[in-house]
């Protein structure tokens, strides 16, 4: 269920009712409460007003082209995420965030789309966004990711569905972060990444599995999902992320894995298979 037609009926509106008083169509309203379309800035704004709550909109698209080609089939249904950890971690982190520069209203937007597990993830995840990322919508696999399949949280093929993420642009470098991705390699094994990273330097584009290592990590399971993956990797612990030592090791990684990448391809053990047909369809 589209998050906004949860805010709505949990205000007890109809929707009729609720696009009388915003002043927008009810048309309008249905098509953004199914997901076939997004708001634009001053749209969003006025859904925010009225609701209270963040607003996913069209400037968040990595595509903007996705918006027209992709209208009827839904790709824009996002829910709200377990607020939980987030709340734990503004509690416990809030004041140092703040110290960083963090933008109360990308917070509110991180805690309300971005899933994540555990305080120290929201809390690495926020040190990103202090260092000057900024929302963004979007699928791995359309911007050149084609080692794996991503797939819902059910391991079901998304489609054109979008996932919201974080994008930092500076110079020739650009990241991109999709929290909590879920990858397909075959028709047997999917797996959850803590997130995947898209990293662009010049006119090179990479992409790496991102891992939060916190307490009671189990080294043969993270062994055996890195062999089937077949992926550069970069791992930051909960020590660091508690350091505040979050966004200069994260660059530092995915540069040194890169490097060494680079430097000796076969460091990689597998070679994952490209776009594969999985349960009959791509």
């Amino acid at each position: 269920m589209s998050y906004l037609l949860k805010v709505r009926e949990k205000a007890d509106l109809k929707q009729a009712e609720a696009a009388r008083q915003m002043g927008v169509s009810r048309q309008f309203l249905a098509r953004l409460e199914q997901g076939q379309s997004l708001p634009s800035a001053d749209q969003a704004g006025i859904l925010r007003g009225f609701y209270g709550v963040p607003v996913l909109e069209s400037a968040h698209l990595l595509d903007q082209y996705e918006r027209r080609r992709d209208a009827a089939l839904c790709p824009y249904a996002v829910d709200f995420v377990d607020p939980t950890p987030w709340k734990t971690t503004h509690e416990d982190y809030g004041y140092t965030l703040e110290a960083l520069g963090l933008d109360p209203a990308l917070w509110q937007w991180m805690s309300s789309f971005l899933p994540a597990d555990a305080p120290r993830e929201c809390f690495a995840l926020g040190q990103v966004a202090a260092l000057g990322a900024r929302p963004m919508l979007g699928n791995p696999n359309r911007w050149d990711f084609v080692e794996h399949v991503v797939v819902d949280h059910l391991g079901r093929l998304p489609g054109c569905r979008v996932f919201p993420g974080l994008i930092y642009e500076s110079g020739d470098t650009d990241l991109w972060l999709w929290p909590q991705m879920r990858l397909r390699i075959d028709a047997r094994y999917w797996f959850r990444l803590d997130g995947l990273v898209g990293y662009r330097k010049a006119s090179r584009r990479f992409w790496l599995a991102l891992e939060w290592d916190g307490a009671g990590r189990d080294l043969r399971r993270d062994a055996f999902r890195s062999e089937r993956l077949g992926m550069l990797e970069v791992r930051i612990t909960n020590q660091e992320i508690k350091e505040v030592r979050t966004t200069a090791l994260l660059f530092e990684r995915i540069e040194a894995a890169i490097s060494a990448h680079l430097a000796n391809p076969g460091l990689l053990k597998t070679t994952p298979p490209r776009l594969m047909r999985v349960n009959g369809e791509w």
